[in-house]
């Protein structure tokens, strides 16, 4: 790595430690959504996605009818926790980390930081880079804390109804493992775009993406768990080849002009 992205490297997550309530929201946000699922009764389209879900498939879940029957009222909260909670954290995750992105070259704007910084010897990319790979970082460690939140707690739920853990299905694995991340990329580059060159308007448009999964949450009770599983893959591959697309048509956006005139 470049000496000079390092350094910037450090600044940004200098910048970070000074900004706590950033790095809190995020991880109070995935705990009292793990909590609330946990504590509060889920409303009847939960209820009954879950249950329409696991009674398609109770393979998918790892279940059987002897564990159907010993997680009794519990299989609701269980069936959220595997199918529905990892497209809500995968919102959480995208709107946590898009924030940060932008809102970091919002404050270098506003700071007047900027025009310090192209006095050093760093390009437009050395700038960008730090700031992606500060905010890839970020989203990454929101991404394992949702990871581990969410499976502690459905084993917490397995293991109190049926006295045994639960063995971590290749379904739930795929719903928690691939769309988080893969919907997370998505943010690099809309927050590069707007954070550069956008409003406050424009800002807090980017965080309308996150209608794309709550749709699917929707949808979810209308379809099998084969074809949940099916839209949740195209959706996530959607959103890589647009962050792809997005980042090839930032960096041509993006220069030091406008880093400095914006």
């Amino acid at each position: 790595m470049k000496a000079s992205v390092r350094a910037l490297i450090e600044k940004e997550l200098w910048a970070l430690r000074g900004r706590p309530a950033q790095i809190l929201s995020g991880l109070g946000t995935i705990l009292f959504i793990t909590f609330l699922t946990l504590v509060v009764p889920p409303t009847p389209l939960g209820s009954y996605t879950a249950q329409h879900q696991i009674l398609s498939n109770p393979g998918l879940f790892g279940l059987n009818d002897k564990l159907i029957h010993l997680l009794g009222g519990w299989i609701v909260r269980f069936g959220l926790m595997v199918a529905q909670m990892p497209l809500v954290f995968g919102m959480v995750i995208y709107v946590t980390t898009y924030s940060y992105i932008a809102n970091s070259f919002v404050s270098e704007r506003i700071n007047k930081t900027m025009e310090v910084l192209f006095a050093a010897p760093v390009s437009e990319t050395d700038v960008v880079a730090s700031k992606l790979i500060t905010g890839a970082v970020f989203g990454v460690s929101l991404f394992i804390f949702a990871f581990l939140a969410n499976t502690l707690a459905i084993e917490f739920i397995f293991h109190h109804c049926t006295g045994v853990w639960w063995r971590l299905t290749r379904g739930y694995l795929f719903l928690m493992a691939f769309f988080p991340p893969t919907f997370l990329s998505l943010s690099f580059p809309l927050a590069l775009i707007i954070g550069v060159r956008g409003s406050k308007f424009l800002m807090a448009s980017g965080t309308f993406v996150v209608f794309i999964p709550i749709t699917l949450l929707i949808l979810a009770s209308q379809v099998s768990i084969e074809g949940y599983f099916r839209l949740i893959f195209w959706i996530a591959l959607t959103s890589v080849l647009l962050a792809v697309l997005a980042t090839l048509a930032a960096r041509k956006m993006v220069n030091r002009l406008v880093f400095i005139t914006n």
